[in-house]
């Protein structure tokens, strides 16, 4: 397993706030990651990680993303043009 997977699972293993939401964006992030030959940071679109993680609210989207950047586990820098993609960094 991936270096990068293995710790965030090991991280989350004790953390009660965590919801299958949150692991479900991250295993969307770690895939886009690892099939776009692991650059970091990366390009992404909501709509795609939302299709991806099965995440129907934009309101649950964006707390998850939030809540994954409080618990370290990712930068996120957010664009604010609907055209452009934002910038995610897995850590």
């Amino acid at each position: 397993m991936d270096r990068k997977l293995s710790r965030f699972f090991k991280a989350i293993e004790g953390n009660k706030v965590i919801r299958a939401t949150h692991i479900s964006l991250f295993g969307a992030l770690w895939v886009k990651w690892y099939l776009h030959d692991r650059k970091n940071p990366m390009l992404v679109t909501r709509q795609e990680l939302m299709q991806w993680s099965k995440i129907r609210s934009r309101k649950t989207y964006y707390k998850c993303m939030n809540d994954l950047v409080k618990f370290g586990h990712i930068k996120h820098k957010t664009s604010f043009n609907p055209l452009a993609k934002s910038e995610v960094k897995l850590l």
